[in-house]
């Protein structure tokens, strides 16, 4: 039996959903060599949500990042039982930051 509230893969949405996250992954996202403790996987989904109109899940975020070549460092259960909300080698000098934010 499918459960039909399984969540789907970043790979498995619509190929113009994809092509929108990565763009904006790719333009607002620069990587460094380092985890950023300030950048979580839920502190991007508003924005990605705000800027592109299009509401994704924290784990499709995380796999569209990792798919884009950023790295991340699992946040522990203790704080994320979920354990979604990364940590990500996301500079503080992003165009992300620079952005106002409404």
């Amino acid at each position: 039996m499918t459960d039909i509230r399984r969540e789907i893969t970043f790979a498995e949405l619509p190929d113009p959903v994809q092509q929108t996250v990565l763009q904006w992954i790719r333009s607002r996202l620069r990587s460094v060599p380092w985890t950023n403790r300030h950048v979580t996987t839920y502190g991007l989904l508003d924005s990605i949500d705000r800027d592109t109109g299009i509401a994704i899940s924290a784990t499709q975020l995380n796999q569209a990042l990792v798919q884009s070549g950023f790295r991340a460092l699992q946040t522990d259960s203790v704080r994320d039982p979920a354990q979604l909300a990364w940590n990500w080698n996301i500079s503080i000098r992003s165009p992300y930051f620079s952005i106002p934010r409404r």
